[in-house]
């Protein structure tokens, strides 16, 4: 389990027993979504993520993990064709800080289609949404 806390200076700190690294590479991520490197690539490209670190293997930090899992979970739901999942994981920023801040608890991410229309998905706590996306 996962354990976020802050320091006297106000900086966010996270426990090593982490189920998402502060740094995975992407070969890694491309395993933990069930999709194959170029997946990984199309999709980093697609929503803008560049590598955290860049020496030997591309690295990304745990925000970007957990935004690619989202989308990964997603697509798997409801098409890799489909755009939805794309416009969801654009949206989420704020279930992602959720799920980082406190991964135990689940989160909603909600995008508004019309003027009175909000499309909601239900996402589970990190551990659940980890699991799901492999």
């Amino acid at each position: 389990m996962m354990e976020a806390t802050r320091t006297q200076d106000g900086k966010l700190t996270v426990s090593l027993d982490s189920p998402v690294e502060n740094y995975t590479n992407v070969s890694k991520i491309a395993k933990m979504t069930g999709n194959d490197l170029r997946w990984v690539a199309r999709a980093m490209r697609s929503l803008g993520i560049k590598p955290t670190a860049t020496l030997g293997e591309r690295q990304l930090g745990r925000e970007a993990v957990v935004r690619l899992c989202l989308l990964a979970t997603l697509q798997k739901t409801l098409g890799p064709t489909s755009p939805t999942p794309w416009i969801m994981v654009k949206a989420a920023d704020d279930a992602i800080a959720d799920l980082l801040r406190e991964p135990s608890n689940a989160t909603v991410v909600a995008i508004r289609s019309g003027h009175d229309v909000v499309i909601s998905v239900a996402v589970p706590n990190l551990d659940g949404l980890l699991a799901v996306a492999s």
